[in-house]
């Protein structure tokens, strides 16, 4: 049987015999919270934070059960199900079963790149009436996680009715973006881009004195309300109609609207009305950057407003960018990757799978893992760059080396996602944190690059993106308890290879033979070929017969693969920081040139084979052991001089802190 639950207005049940209202506030604020988390677990904590903002009553559990019952009771015969699940409750529903989901999906499809205006206003409408009032869930308390989770739907719908408003300026329908637009300032006046988008459409009209009408009521009401000046595109735009100038009209969602004669024409400037001023604003800071966009082809143009006064003679055209989010592309901050060599395929696979429409709802997940030093990041960080274009609404990247568990300075990993999306307001709460991250990546196309990741709690909130966005994680391992990722190994180079990545660096003219005893020593990766590639170009007078020596030397070959910043060694202490205590200290027990079954390992550790086990499986999961195809364990040789060091001197220093590589 369809059911239909709606919280786009008044919470109610929609059945094939009518609509059913949920009685009582706590079971409408229990299916409230339930539907704030589709699909996801909440734990009676959570719930019971959830129903009461103050101190709950000593049956405050019962209750819920209670509550449940009421609603499993409304909810019996349809598609919907209230399972309990890890301590908690969960409302398992389809887009179908719930309309602010149907709205997410239709709002998703209209904001994507390949929806034009027409397109747009077309999902838009279907999605904004599914609304039933101005507001998420009316009548329900408004605190914690469900709250913010209900404004977000809130802003999502005036947005949308921005938007709608945006696409019918393109398409030449300024008229009714106006009647939109009035009735959205009527309820929400503080909206910025809602005046400007009125103005722009009066222009658009002709009407010339109620687009400057326009600026006059939106600066006053925020004066009045707020004690603040309209904001810096209000501003342009309202010195732009002002001085009657071809001059750029930009505004946030829109792109650059350019307004520029079709004919030149002398003579002298036109003076603003009488009583009107110019307004101007200061310099940009120092540093920061001010977002472009492309421009528009130059067949989008139409001709926009009546002629200035005393000035009948020109004619205007106003040339508008595709409608977008009210989104400045972010700038790129992921960093450039150093020349891959060997790459081709995989880099090959890894673009294509990023490429790759997403089937069902959620961001693309894609893990990149592989050993220490054997080049995820480089690998990761070359394929964001190429594909820029593919998340035209930009990149984000955090560095996740060293980062502790807790946050690093008291910040968390999505809260840094957050500050980086401008989000002002940080929430401490994981769960409130991953809604207001998939807030502000709906209907947009972001790339979020993890890198370094060390366990899945630093990334298991950043799955809150969207769909449309992808998350590109790098791993020591595949991090197999992430749902729905896609997964890439990436392995140690060839000797081949190796020696063209040494070549690259060092130049033609360096003998084959000494390359490829560079090669087998740095074990083909990429970090310990780059090292002794440095080491030999800062100190020009060191044979690379001299550094080949010192690199068979067991007792120095971790120290030669150090420079500046670059430590191979300082990479495998922060694989062996994240194990656990047991693994940790069984490592340093391990060290063994061959070969070993696991009676030997149980033996030297002194324990039971079961546990023994246990531990050789996490340094398996690091790539700090190898199980090989005999069913036995052999220790990598740089792990293995790690951990004769470590053997020696149980007090490692390097342990001690966080990683500096």
């Amino acid at each position: 049987m369809r059911l239909t639950v709606r919280v786009l207005g008044p919470i109610e049940v929609h059945l094939p015999s009518g609509i059913h209202p949920v009685r009582g506030c706590k079971p409408v604020s229990l299916l409230t919270t339930l539907l704030s988390q589709a699909n996801r677990s909440v734990s009676l904590d959570r719930l019971v934070a959830a129903l009461w903002d103050a101190e709950p009553p000593r049956s405050a559990v019962a209750n819920i059960r209670t509550y449940v019952q009421i609603l499993r009771d409304l909810l019996r015969g349809s598609s919907v199900r209230l399972e309990r699940e890890s301590g908690g409750y969960l409302l398992r529903v389809t887009e179908a079963d719930c309309d602010h989901l149907s709205f997410a999906q239709l709002v998703t499809e209209a904001y994507a790149e390949t929806a034009g205006p027409r397109r747009t206003i077309e999902l838009l409408e279907r999605a904004l009436q599914l609304w039933r009032g101005a507001e998420a869930a009316a009548g329900v308390p408004r605190h914690g996680a469900v709250g913010t989770w209900l404004n977000a739907l809130d802003e999502q719908r005036l947005r949308a009715v921005e938007r709608v408003a945006e696409a019918r300026v393109a398409v030449g329908e300024p008229d009714r973006a106006v009647r939109d637009l009035d009735d959205l300032l009527a309820v929400a006046p503080l909206r910025s881009r809602a005046w400007w988008l009125k103005i722009l459409a009066h222009h658009r009209l002709g009407e010339h004195d109620l687009a400057l009408a326009g600026y006059r009521s939106a600066a006053s009401v925020f004066r009045d309300e707020l004690g603040i000046e309209p904001d810096p595109e209000l501003t342009e735009l309202y010195r732009s109609l002002l001085k009657w100038e071809p001059v750029a009209i930009g505004g946030e969602a829109t792109g650059p609207a350019e307004v520029t004669p079709i004919r030149p024409e002398s003579g002298p400037a036109a003076s603003p009305p009488a009583g009107d001023t110019i307004p101007t604003h200061d310099a940009a800071p120092a540093g920061d950057t001010i977002p472009t966009h492309d421009a528009t082809p130059a067949g989008d143009a139409r001709p926009v407003g009546g002629a200035p006064p005393g000035r009948p003679g020109r004619q205007y055209r106003l040339v508008v960018a595709t409608p977008r989010p009210e989104w400045y592309p972010i700038v790129h901050r992921v960093p450039e990757p150093p020349a891959l060599v060997g790459r081709d395929e995989v880099l090959a696979e890894l673009r294509a799978a990023l490429l790759t429409p997403q089937r069902g709802s959620g961001a693309r997940v894609e893990v990149v893992h592989g050993p220490p030093g054997v080049g995820t990041s480089a690998l990761a960080q070359r394929a964001a760059h190429d594909l820029a274009d593919a998340y035209p609404d930009g990149q984000l990247y955090l560095d996740l080396r060293g980062w502790p568990s807790g946050g690093r300075a008291g910040t968390s990993p999505i809260q840094a996602v957050l500050r980086r999306l401008s989000v002002a307001q940080l929430p401490d709460d994981v769960l409130e944190a991953g809604d207001l991250l998939r807030t502000a990546s709906t209907g947009r196309r972001l790339l979020l690059l993890a890198d370094n990741v060390s366990t899945p709690a630093e990334v298991r909130p950043l799955l809150s993106l969207a769909t449309g966005c992808c998350l590109l994680i790098t791993c020591g391992y595949p991090l197999g308890v992430i749902p729905a990722a896609r997964r890439l190994a990436l392995r140690p180079l060839g000797v081949a290879d190796s020696a063209e990545l040494l070549r690259g660096m060092l130049g033609r003219e360096r003998g084959g033979e000494e390359l490829d005893h560079l090669a087998v020593l740095c074990g083909g990766l990429p970090l310990a070929l780059r090292i002794a590639a440095a080491r030999l170009i800062d100190q020009p007078t060191l044979p690379a017969a001299a550094l080949i020596n010192r690199l068979r030397d067991d007792r120095r070959a971790l120290g030669e693969l150090e420079v500046d910043d670059l430590s191979l060694r300082s990479r495998l202490v922060g694989v062996l920081r994240t194990l656990g205590a047991e693994a940790r200290g069984a490592f340093p027990r391990l060290a063994e040139r061959g070969e070993f079954a696991l009676a030997d390992a149980a033996r030297r550790l002194g324990a039971s084979e079961a546990t023994t086990e246990a531990v050789l499986d996490e340094l398996v999961r690091t790539h700090l052991m190898v199980f090989t195809q005999h069913g036995r364990y052999r220790m990598p040789r740089f792990a293995r001089l790690l951990a004769e060091e470590l053997r020696a001197r149980p007090r490692y220093p390097m342990l001690a802190g966080p990683s500096s590589a």
